[in-house]
């Protein structure tokens, strides 16, 4: 089976979260109402997509938990245990091991900052001490290829001992 990185899979939820939160998730082994049967997904019905081996928060008081869910069409059609989501794939079904990932509805990576790639490869200047700032750059200068920018994140000049300066910045590197 497939692996998904994080994004990927926050990616499936996204598009399947809100069904969870209008309460209308047909389930299996339990009926949602008197006219729905408790197989929901019915004959003959073939899911796009299954998650299977998940920890499903379902937003339903009557059965706040499961371990995989289907759907067709963007819309759920089941909800219930792995093996008996399983049984409404067909060969052209997608299934999804969500390995023990917690699946909740309304939460699309809720926290985010588009500058977050500077964690990646920027210097952390969220330091107390000028001394602190220059042996980060010094740090990252180490590992960074004549040319290219050394960028800083987080810095906050407030929580420093003393003003930096370009003085300070070029005793760090060149």
């Amino acid at each position: 089976m497939a692996k998904y990185t994080r994004g990927e899979f926050l990616g499936f939820g996204a598009a399947l979260a809100g069904a969870f939160s209008l309460g209308k998730v047909p389930t299996l082994g339990r009926p949602v109402s008197a006219e729905q049967p408790p197989s929901a997904a019915g004959p003959g019905v073939e899911a796009d997509l299954i998650v299977v081996n998940a920890r499903v928060f379902t937003s339903d008081a009557a059965r706040p938990r499961a371990e995989a869910f289907a759907v067709k069409n963007g819309r759920f059609i089941a909800v219930g245990s792995t093996g008996e989501v399983r049984n409404v794939a067909t060969a052209r079904t997608r299934v999804v091991d969500a390995q023990q990932m917690f699946v909740t509805p309304g939460f699309i990576d809720c926290h985010c900052h588009p500058s977050g790639v500077q964690e990646l490869y920027g210097v952390n200047t969220n330091v107390k001490t000028v001394r602190e700032v220059q042996a980060a750059i010094r740090r990252k200068a180490e590992s960074t290829p004549p040319g290219l920018w050394i960028n800083g994140f987080q810095f906050d000049d407030t929580k420093l001992d003393r003003p930096l300066t370009k003085k300070d910045l070029d005793e760090a590197t060149t």
